[in-house]
């Protein structure tokens, strides 16, 4: 039975997303000049994000990524799904020892996969991240990271993501 079958494979990416309008080109009248409101804020929220193959998306909001995080969002998923194929980049807070440990205690249910490095084109959360920058961030300042999260917390929660995970791991 081929591997896809016992296990579920899940791509997995970490954004920050700034309180602070994330200037885009947009849509104005002829002869007049878009106007964006910005509030100047460098706060912002950093999120793990995993993408299923069969479609499914899952958030987590962190302070900072770190490796405790990391395995964190693992057992998280863990409990979702039993037996489980990561794939992530090689940033350190993958790559820590608390990491390998943890796959390695868990190794009959859980691997890790990594991608070239310089390849984020191949990561499918990065997609999930391109829309919601567009629907949600785009051009837009919040008033708090409070009000920020909960826009996402919104999207994410109704947004069913339809790109096909085997088309960025197969280019």
């Amino acid at each position: 039975m081929p591997l896809a079958h016992d296990y579920k494979i899940i791509s997995i990416d970490e954004a920050h997303f700034r309180r602070d309008a994330d200037k885009r080109r947009c849509w104005s009248p002829i002869g007049k000049t878009p106007i964006v409101h910005v509030n100047g804020s460098t706060q912002n929220t950093n999120v793990y994000g995993a993408y299923t193959n069969d479609g499914k998306f899952h958030y987590k909001f962190v302070e900072k990524q770190l490796a405790v995080k990391t395995v964190a969002f693992f057992e998280r998923l863990r409990k979702i799904y039993r037996k489980i194929i990561f794939i992530v980049d090689k940033a350190r807070w993958h790559t820590a020892k608390i990491v390998e440990e943890y796959i390695s205690k868990n190794s009959e249910n859980l691997k890790i996969v990594f991608f070239p490095i310089t390849s984020p084109d191949l990561n499918p959360v990065e997609e999930c991240w391109r829309q919601t920058r567009n629907n949600v961030t785009a051009n837009k300042a919040f008033s708090s990271c409070i009000e920020l999260k909960k826009e996402l917390r919104r999207h994410w929660n109704r947004q069913k993501f339809q790109h096909k995970s085997i088309n960025y791991l197969m280019p």
